[in-house]
Parts: C-alpha cells; sequence; structure tokens
C-alpha cells in the first residue's frame, strides 16, 4: 500500500477525484489534463512489490509488466516483476512472480528467478490443470542456454513453495538451443506464451513464440523466427525439437505478439500472429485458420492485414464480441504510431469477426488515433462486460511514453461498439494513473473476481515508484459512477 508521496494519503478506491492539477518531483498527482472531474477516476493502488521479495533477494521491478490470471472460485492472478532495469536497488536484479489470490488480491507466493536480465515474466499464462490447482507458463526470451540468451519458458504447478525459484521449481524446461543458431545466436523463445486451444483435439496446447533478433555482427546464425506448439504433457527438459508443430519465417519479427482467436466462430481458436518489418517492409498481422495441425510456413496465413508503417505493432488481443454481432473481435494496437503531427500518440483498430480475408489494417471498422505527443494509443487492451448488460464492452490502454511526462490511462467504451472513429468524447470513462512515467494501462486483464456477472479489471503500471510498479484493481464502481 503505502502513500503517494510526502504524507499524501492515497484516496479510497471507488472515490471519485477531480483531475489533480499540478505535479512536482516530490510526489504530488499527475496532471491529467482538460478532463472533466466526472469522467476522471484517480485510482489507489492495491498492492506493490517492494515488501513481496523473497528474502536474500532486492525487489525486482517492474511489477505489473506481467499479468496472468485465471476465473472461477478460486481465481487467481500471477503478476511479473521482470527486473529493476536502472540497478537503483541493488544492481541488475532477477525478476520475480507474485501470486495473488482473489478478490482480495492477497499475496500468497512469490517466486524468484535464479539469472538476472532473463526477460522472466513478462510473458506468462495460466490454466486449469486436470489433476487440481492451475498451470502456469512463464516465458524468459532473454535466458542463457549453450548457445548464449537463446530464451526459455518455465512450466509449473501451483503448489510449489513461495521462495523457490522459477528454475529450480519448474516440472518441465523448453531451452532455445539446439534452434541451428551458433554461439552468440538469440532466437528470444517465451517472449510470447499462451495455453490454446488451436489444434482441435480438445485440450490446451501451450503455443510458444521464438521470434528472433538480428544476428551478432559476424555471426552465422540464420535470421529466422518460429512459433512452436507442445501438447499439455512435457515434462523434464526439452528444446524446440521436441514441439508437436510449428510455423516458421525466414526473417526475425514473427510472433512477437500473438493471440488465439476464434474469428470464424468454428469453435476453434485461430492463431494469429504479428511478423515485423523485415528488410524494410511493413509490419503485418497473419491469421492461420483452424486446426492447426501440420508445421506450417508465414506464406500458409489464410489472412494478412497490413500496417502502412513498420516496426509499431505492440500487441493483439482476442477482445470477445465487442460489437455484439455474435462473433468474437480482433484488437491490434501500436503505442508508437505517429501520425497527424503528434509524435508517439499511438492507434488502435478492431477488426470484427468474421472478416478472415485480410487488408490494411488502416480499413479497419473501428480504429482510435492518439491525439497528443507520448500518449500511447493501444499498447493493451481489453473485453469485458463491465456494467453487467450482457455486452462486451472495450477498454484500452494509453501508457504514456516519451517525449511526454504522462501517468497512463485507460478508456472505456460500453458495448455494443459502434463501427467508426473512437474517442475520450464518446468514451463512457477514463481513468487516470498517478504520476508521470507510471506506465498505468500498460496491462489489462478483466475476469469477474465475484462471479456475479460482471467483471473487474486488473491494471499494470510497472513504472511507477521509479520502476518498481504496481497493480490496480478496479470495479465496476470504481469504473462507471
Amino acid at each position: 500500500m503505502g502513500s503517494t508521496g510526502e504524507g499524501t494519503a492515497r484516496p479510497a478506491l471507488g472515490v471519485r477525484h477531480p483531475p489533480p492539477t499540478a505535479h512536482t518531483e516530490t510526489g504530488s498527482p499527475a496532471e491529467t489534463g482538460d478532463v472533466e472531474p466526472q469522467s476522471c477516476l484517480w485510482v489507489p493502488c492495491i498492492t506493490d512489490l517492494a515488501d513481496a521479495s523473497a528474502a536474500g533477494k532486492v525487489p525486482a521491478g517492474r511489477f505489473g509488466q506481467g499479468i496472468a490470471i485465471l476465473g472461477g472460485p478460486d481465481a487467481v492472478a500471477i503478476v511479473g516483476g521482470p527486473a529493476d532495469p536502472s540497478g537503483a536497488y541493488g544492481g541488475y536484479s532477477s525478476g520475480e512472480a507474485v501470486e495473488l489470490t482473489l478478490p482480495g488480491l492477497v499475496r500468497s507466493s512469490v517466486w524468484p528467478t535464479d539469472t538476472p536480465w532473463d526477460y522472466s515474466t513478462e510473458a506468462m499464462s495460466l490454466r486449469e490443470d486436470p489433476a487440481g490447482g492451475y498451470l502456469l507458463a512463464v516465458g524468459a526470451m532473454s535466458a542463457h542456454g549453450a548457445l548464449g540468451r537463446t530464451g526459455a519458458v518455465y512450466l509449473l504447478r501451483d503448489e510449489l513453495p513461495s521462495g523457490e525459484s522459477l528454475q529450480a521449481g519448474a516440472y518441465a524446461t523448453i531451452s532455445g538451443d539446439g534452434a541451428g543458431f551458433s554461439a552468440g545466436g538469440q532466437i528470444a523463445l517465451g517472449a510470447e506464451v499462451h495455453w490454446l486451444t488451436v489444434s482441435g483435439i480438445g485440450a490446451s496446447e501451450l503455443v510458444v513464440a521464438a521470434p528472433g533478433t538480428t544476428p551478432l555482427p559476424g555471426d552465422t546464425v540464420p535470421d529466422g523466427a518460429a512459433i512452436y506448439a507442445f501438447d499439455s504433457s512435457m515434462t523434464g527438459s526439452l528444446d524446440v525439437f521436441d514441439a508437436d508443430r510449428k510455423i516458421t519465417a525466414p526473417k526475425a519479427g514473427f510472433g512477437f505478439h500473438i493471440a488465439g482467436w476464434d474469428g470464424d466462430s468454428d469453435g476453434i481458436k485461430n492463431l494469429v500472429a504479428t511478423q515485423g518489418s523485415a528488410n524494410g517492409s511493413h509490419d503485418r498481422v497473419l491469421a492461420f485458420s483452424s486446426p492447426w495441425v501440420n508445421d506450417l510456413t508465414v506464406d500458409d496465413a489464410t489472412a494478412a492485414w497490413t500496417l502502412e508503417s513498420s516496426n509499431v505493432v505492440d500487441r493483439i488481443v482476442d477482445l470477445g464480441d465487442v460489437t455484439g454481432d455474435g462473433v468474437p473481435d480482433l484488437f491490434t494496437g501500436a503505442a508508437t504510431w505517429s501520425g497527424d503531427g503528434f509524435a508517439r500518440a499511438g492507434a488502435a483498430w478492431v477488426v470484427p469477426g468474421g472478416n478472415l480475408t485480410g487488408g490494411s489494417m488502416l480499413d479497419a471498422a473501428i480504429h482510435l488515433y492518439g491525439d497528443e505527443d507520448g500518449e500511447g494509443v493501444g499498447y493493451d487492451a481489453t473485453g469485458g462486460d463491465f456494467d453487467g448488460d450482457g455486452n462486451v464492452d472495450l477498454i484500452v490502454g494509453c501508457y504514456g511514453l516519451s517525449p511526454a511526462a504522462l501517468p497512463g490511462k485507460i478508456v472505456l467504451f460500453l458495448g455494443p461498439v459502434p463501427d467508426g472513429a473512437l474517442d475520450e468524447s464518446v468514451s463512457d470513462s477514463v481513468v487516470h494513473g498517478e504520476y508521470p512515467f507510471d506506465q498505468f494501462g500498460m496491462n489489462l486483464e478483466s475476469l469477474d473476481v465475484e462471479s456475479d456477472g460482471v467483471a473487474e479489471l486488473l491494471v499494470g503500471a510497472p513504472g511507477a515508484d521509479r520502476d518498481m510498479g504496481r497493480v490496480y484493481l478496479l470495479g465496476s464502481d470504481a469504473l462507471l459512477q
């Protein structure tokens, strides 16, 4: 918990406050702009990592940069703090994963990582364990292997004792070694991890991205990328050659962001993945028709949406049916998008379900463009029924980045969301972070914590407290009153 700064108490959850009008370096609230008080909520922090580190470990930092959730009567959230990038808390720190039981956000376990700077806990995914409890997949795209920072994925069960490291407690580890890379090469295995049902076999498979990086000077590493699928019966030490199927690309950048999206309503998720701008080409979002049962290449994509820019796609999300037509819709966000004279204002697009033909992302039926420098629109989004009317609502994260000094915010649009341009003037709620550089809204996850048919929202602000990070829990009263 704690306070907002020099003796300033945090406001109570769900209580509305007018937008603060000034800030200082010593910690008074951030200026939130010309937003009407009735549409702005200054929210309190629910939990932070400052006192959550395992014995003998410095605080990891960037708490809230990774969030994985699992609903149901025993709802749980795993919140990651990948690392302290500044070294202000004792040098290069290792990451940590913190288990929070819901709805009270009770801190129940803390699991550190063994190695610094491996980006573990930034990418995580949860699923139910058929034997009881849950299974957690943790990606560590810069983990050291025998051939360099090839990446790794750790699989854990919920009985892992608090304080035990992710690496030592894993019941299975997938290494990026052996993927054809020479010493010093990087494939970034674990940049994305998702439990998805994409093959139609009925059980969730672990889908892991290895988007690759440009080889080091003089290296002979192939500049490729791949997405791998593993069945759920993995144990022991594995590598990418143990995958049940894969999709490969000849250039790095494929798979930095992936999602499962049933855009054709056949009951099986289509794998959707980003393809970065190799050799100056434009970013693309690719969809592969389900069921995915064989090895594929990027040329086998059944739909492709192109962005007339490069290196901008930050997130793709299966929103659920925010348009109200009975088919799930797909979100694409580009937080560093610059246009109309604004630097890194960001942009977001919603592709309606049923559109598996592709085209220009700029022609998407629903779009949202930032209108101030550094607004960072579209770094994340989520769908959920936040007002309990039976419709899926849309929340977009605008986390704030240079050249501005913004705290970040989230913008709510109640469903069904109509076609056309979205902006704050037609939104139903705007919630701002507390201080400049908090990056409030960088991660968003929705789930029905209270099992009452109304969704709650977890918001990550990994830049808060000088990169220590915070997580916020917002209910419908906080979002909509």
